[in-house]
């Protein structure tokens, strides 16, 4: 599988969000800040930008003027998303020394 389709199906699965943290309307400290952008367009030319910010391990998707998401925590595949980055951009010093996280979730209490 290619690296765009594997993330494409990455981003898809809704198994990757948390979804107790969207509900909960959580704000993280950092701030959405992307360092990673990756484009999708369909057959029809509709485009939507997936936006990544790997200080917070936040997703947000922007599809154009009033269509925006807000940042969805990712920890859970932010490590596969930065592995994909070092694939994709072999020669990009920052991106190789991105470090790959593993998740951290929070006990239940």
């Amino acid at each position: 599988m290619a690296i765009h389709e594997a993330l494409r199906a990455l981003i898809l699965d809704p198994a990757n969000y948390r979804r107790d943290l969207v509900i909960g309307r959580v704000v993280k400290a950092c701030g959405f800040d992307p360092g990673a952008a990756f484009r999708f367009t369909d057959h029809h030319g509709q485009r939507v930008d997936v936006l990544v910010c790997l200080h917070c391990d936040d997703l947000a998707l922007d599809a154009g003027p009033s269509r925006q998401s807000a940042p969805t925590d990712i920890h859970t595949i932010a490590p596969t998303i930065v592995r994909m980055l070092k694939q994709l951009f072999p020669d990009d010093g920052v991106v190789q020394s991105l470090a790959e996280r593993y998740p951290h979730v929070p006990r239940r209490r």
